[in-house]
């Protein structure tokens, strides 16, 4: 007889002494697990909308838990850890997020290992506990300093876009150039060539030409909404500088784009040498804003490798199309 999808069989026993805790701010807490018996940390994460159901999602379908509650407010999760020891049964894991009006709140337990009392000592440094802990700390702060440096973008987008008289936004303390960073460290690069004058006495024209540009990207005309930023111009950012916008490519995809200030030359096939300026587009969806700055050191040499065609089914493509075709 086939059994409900729906319905999971547990390896073993989830503890009793699991506390859960109160979606009230006012309520007092006091957990009342043994602390023999099972180990717990806490951490509090950036208040910020969307940092709930990402994590909820990704420690689903990344980190394997299986999903034992979730409501508007709370996720409860449980993941089997098998032990190193073949002949005992495995440890469970219990992760536990609440987003309430005072923060973000994230505990996380796990039945003692044999014979290990306090698993951050000195001496139990590589206790799984501790590594698991430390992990998906990294991972969920890093989470959310994502999410908020798209929220922080998102706000100069929709300030910036349809005004004329400032094309420019500049909120209240935010850094707007390590917002940009921290996107483009999850970003796919998608890059275009914008040809300019190569001709003797061509700087100011070019730079006229730059500026028109600017302004069609900022401007009601240009099919997706866009805005730019406040960075200055020679600042380098993960080795690229000049004119930085925001773009929103859907509602799920946000571009962070640089038009680079400085000419290069190319030999075409001619002999001739063609001028251009590179136009570079670095896109990530919601779903990328779970990455720690861990997953990322592969990118050693800034974004120049990074592969284009994450980004080309997004649509940026045609965007970069169009602007070349202005």
């Amino acid at each position: 007889r086939e059994c409900s999808k729906d319905i999971i069989v547990l390896e073993k026993c989830i503890s009793k002494n699991v506390a859960i805790r109160p979606v009230s701010s006012a309520c007092a807490w006091s957990p009342c697990w043994n602390e023999y018996f099972l180990h717990h940390k806490s951490w509090e994460l950036l208040r910020e909308e969307g940092v709930l159901p990402l994590i909820t999602k990704r420690r689903n379908e990344i980190g394997n838990f299986m999903i034992l509650m979730q409501d508007d407010s709370r996720a409860i999760f449980a993941k089997f850890v098998k032990s190193q020891e073949e002949e005992r049964s495995p440890d469970v894991v219990i992760y536990q997020v609440l987003s309430r009006m005072d923060g973000i709140f994230v505990d996380i337990h796990m039945e003692a290992s044999h014979a290990t009392f306090y698993p951050f000592h000195a001496k139990q440094t590589s206790s799984t506990f501790a590594t698991i802990y430390e992990t998906v700390k990294r991972r969920d702060k890093d989470c959310a300093k994502n999410i908020r440096s798209r929220t922080n973008l998102l706000t100069a987008l929709d300030h910036g876009h349809g005004r004329r008289d400032s094309p420019f936004f500049h909120p209240m303390e935010v850094n707007q150039a390590e917002d940009v960073m921290r996107l483009m460290k999850l970003s796919s690069c998608t890059k275009k060539k914008l040809r300019f004058f190569n001709s003797e006495g061509s700087g100011s024209a070019n730079d006229r030409l730059c500026r028109m540009t600017t302004g069609y990207i900022t401007s009601e005309w240009f099919q997706n909404q866009a805005a730019k930023l406040s960075i200055d111009e020679n600042t380098p950012i993960l080795k690229y500088s000049g004119s930085w916008f925001i773009m929103r490519v859907d509602w799920y995809v946000l571009s962070v784009v640089c038009l680079e200030l400085r000419d290069q030359v190319v030999k075409c096939n001619d002999q001739r040498l063609q001028s251009f300026r590179h136009l570079s587009f670095f896109t990530a969806g919601v779903i990328d804003l779970y990455q720690s700055d861990d997953d990322l050191r592969d990118l050693k040499n800034g974004l120049d490798d990074a592969s284009a065609e994450g980004s080309e089914h997004f649509g940026v493509a045609e965007i970069a199309q169009e602007i070349e075709s202005v």
